[in-house]
C-alpha cells in the first residue's frame, strides 16, 4: 500500500523533490520498522516455540516422575509381598518341623501299637481258653438255673398251702384290683383321715421332703397326705398303672410295681419309708422278711408303720397278724422305736369296718453310717 502512494506522489507532485525526499526516508523508515516487526513477529514465535517446546518437556517430566513414583509403590509392594513370602517360608518351616515331629511320635506310637496288638493277640489266646471253661460253667449254671426255677416253683406251692388263698399273696391282691376291689375300709373315710393327720404332722414337724410308701393301694389314703415328694410301689401292678393314670399330671408322684420295676427305686434314699395297713397282708414270711428289709433298707431318717403287731391267723385268708416288732429287735440294727402312736379308733369285735387294730410305730435311724441289714 506505501508503494502505491508513493507511486502516486512522485507522479503528480514530482516538482516538489524536497517534499520527495521526506518521503522517500519516512518509506525506508516504514520499510526498516516493518522489517523490525517481522524480526520480532518471528522472535516472538520462536519464543513462543520454545515456551511450548519447554512446557512439552515439563509434561514429559512429569509423566516420568509419576512413572517413577509408581515404580517406588510397585517396588514397596513387592517388599511387602517379599516380607510375606519371608513369613510364610518360616511357618512353613515351623509346620515342617512339627510334621517331623508328629510323624516320629506316630512312628513311636506304631511301636507302642504293635506292642499292644501283640499283647491282645496274647489276651485273646487267653480269652479262647477262659471262653471253653466258661462255656463248661455255663452248662454248670443252666444245670443250677434248672434246680433253682424247681425250687422257686416248690416255694410258690409251699405258699399258696401257707396263706390259704389257693394263689400267692401277690397274685390275689392284682385280681382283687382287676375286678375294681379298692384298698380297704383303713383307706377311706374317718380312719384314713385319722392316719393322713398323723402322717401330714410328722412330715411338717420332722422337715421330710422324699417318701417311699410300700404298698400304696389305690391312692385314696394318698389323696389325704402332703408329700413334697413321693414313691409308690405295690406288688399290683394293676394299681400301679391305674395311679400313675390318676397322678399323670403330678410331678411331684410316681409309681414302681414290685414284681417287674424294683430295680427303678431300690438303689434310691428317703427321708422316709412308711408303710400302713400292709404287714397284716404279708402272708408268706418270705415275703415278709423281704418286705421288711426293703423298708429299712430305702430309708434314710425315719421309717412309719402303721399296722397290728400280735401273731394271729384271722378268718379272713387275706390277713394274718404279725408281731413285726419282734422281727425289727432280732433282724435290722442301728433304729429305735422313736415314736409309738395308738389309734383314735381301736379295734372293736363286729366293728370291723370302722374301727381297726393297727397303731403307728415310728422308727429313727441311730446312725446313717450303719447298714440297715444285718
Amino acid at each position: 500500500m506505501w508503494h502505491s502512494i508513493k507511486n502516486f506522489i512522485a507522479g503528480h507532485i514530482w516538482p516538489f523533490s524536497a517534499y520527495q525526499r521526506k518521503v522517500n526516508v519516512l518509506s525506508d523508515k516504514i520499510i526498516e520498522m516493518e522489517r523490525e516487526q517481522g524480526e520480532k513477529e518471528r522472535e516472538q514465535i520462536s519464543l513462543i516455540k520454545e515456551l511450548q517446546d519447554r512446557i512439552s518437556f515439563q509434561n514429559i517430566l512429569d509423566e516420568l516422575i509419576q512413572h517413577i513414583n509408581g515404580l517406588d509403590r510397585e517396588k514397596n509392594k513387592l517388599l511387602e509381598k517379599y516380607e510375606q513370602l519371608e513369613e510364610k517360608k518360616e511357618q512353613l518351616l515351623q509346620q515342617y518341623y512339627q510334621i517331623e515331629e508328629e510323624r516320629n511320635r506316630l512312628e513311636e506310637e506304631k511301636e507302642h501299637v504293635l506292642q499292644e496288638c501283640s499283647q491282645v493277640q496274647e489276651e485273646r489266646n487267653r480269652l479262647k481258653e477262659k471262653c471253653g471253661l466258661l462255656e463248661i460253667r455255663n452248662k454248670d449254671i443252666n444245670t443250677i438255673c434248672i434246680n433253682l426255677k424247681e425250687e422257686i416253683e416248690y416255694y410258690k406251692k409251699k405258699q399258696v398251702k401257707e396263706n390259704g388263698l389257693g394263689i400267692p399273696s401277690g397274685e390275689f391282691w392284682n385280681e382283687h384290683y382287676k375286678k375294681n376291689g379298692n384298698s380297704g375300709t383303713g383307706s377311706y373315710h374317718h380312719l384314713a383321715e385319722f392316719k393322713a393327720e398323723i402322717v401330714n404332722r410328722f412330715i411338717v414337724k420332722e422337715k421330710i421332703t422324699s417318701v417311699i410308701e410300700i404298698g400304696c393301694g389305690d391312692g385314696n389314703q394318698l389323696s389325704l397326705i402332703h408329700y413334697d415328694n413321693y414313691t409308690g410301689v405295690d406288688v399290683s401292678e394293676v394299681i400301679v398303672e391305674k395311679n400313675k393314670e390318676n397322678y399323670q399330671n403330678d410331678n411331684t408322684k410316681q409309681f414302681f410295681c414290685t414284681e417287674t420295676e424294683r430295680e427303678k427305686y431300690i438303689n434310691r434314699k428317703y427321708d422316709m419309708s412308711i408303710s400302713m395297713d400292709v404287714i397284716f397282708h404279708l402272708l408268706e414270711d418270705q415275703v415278709f422278711y423281704n418286705y421288711m428289709e426293703d423298708l429299712f433298707l430305702l430309708a434314710e431318717r425315719y421309717v412309719v408303720i402303721y399296722s397290728s403287731n400280735h401273731e394271729e391267723y384271722t378268718k379272713w385268708p387275706e390277713c394274718r397278724h404279725r408281731n413285726f416288732i419282734s422281727y425289727i429287735q432280732e433282724k435290722i440294727s442301728g433304729w429305735v422305736l422313736y415314736q409309738y402312736i395308738p389309734n383314735r379308733y381301736p379295734y372293736k369285735i363286729g366293728e370291723e369296718e370302722t374301727t381297726s387294730a393297727s397303731d403307728f410305730y415310728i422308727f429313727k435311724k441311730l446312725d446313717r453310717n450303719i447298714n440297715n441289714r444285718r
